[in-house]
């Protein structure tokens, strides 16, 4: 028998090991979550007002959403013009929770990474074609946004309706010992 051949057949049998111990760790982090959510729920989830301007009831939905990745719509209406208003709640799932298991002496962490950042371009072009043009340029094949760091500062104010943060991360960090006052 090779080296390689005792070598593959020893990572093969780890590489099982770890792969079914990841599974069970991941129904465990998921079962974790769930508490922490339900605990977060029974708790008081924090609510806030916002207004956003469109000409519909879905679109001001889509756009709330877009405007606030981790809260929940509780209450929309219409306001004046083309004005929306709702009233916002957090979304348990998105919320950073730490628990110390005293017994064990470690730190578990819910963990919550803001999401990557869009411009809503499609909707910048049908509503305000010249602020379009001006945040793009025009390389083949079609029509790009310009690298936000270059943009002055009058055109980056304008173009913050457009702007919104992608869906957040939740993961699971490494738990840790706890420091002894955590453990107080």
């Amino acid at each position: 028998m090779s080296n390689l051949d005792t070598v593959t057949e020893q990572l093969a049998t780890a590489y099982k090991g770890w792969k079914s111990g990841e599974k069970a760790k991941n129904k465990l982090r998921d079962e974790f979550f769930e508490a922490v959510d339900s605990q977060i729920t029974n708790g008081n989830l924090a609510e806030k007002y916002s207004s956003v301007d469109a000409p519909d009831e879905l679109s001001a939905r889509d756009r709330f959403k877009k405007q606030n990745p981790t809260w929940v719509i509780t209450e929309i209406r219409k306001g004046e013009g083309d004005v929306w208003e709702a009233v916002l709640t957090e979304n348990p799932e998105f919320v950073a929770f730490t628990y110390v298991n005293k017994d064990l002496g470690v730190v578990f962490q819910k963990q919550v990474s803001s999401g990557s950042v869009y411009i809503d371009d499609e909707r910048l072009a049908e509503e305000n074609p010249d602020l379009y043009e001006d945040v793009t340029f025009v390389p083949e094949p079609e029509r790009r946004l310009k690298d936000l760091e270059s943009l002055p500062p009058n055109l980056l104010a304008k173009l913050a309706d457009y702007i919104y943060e992608g869906r957040p991360t939740v993961k699971l960090a490494a738990p840790r010992k706890a420091k002894d006052e955590e453990l107080e």
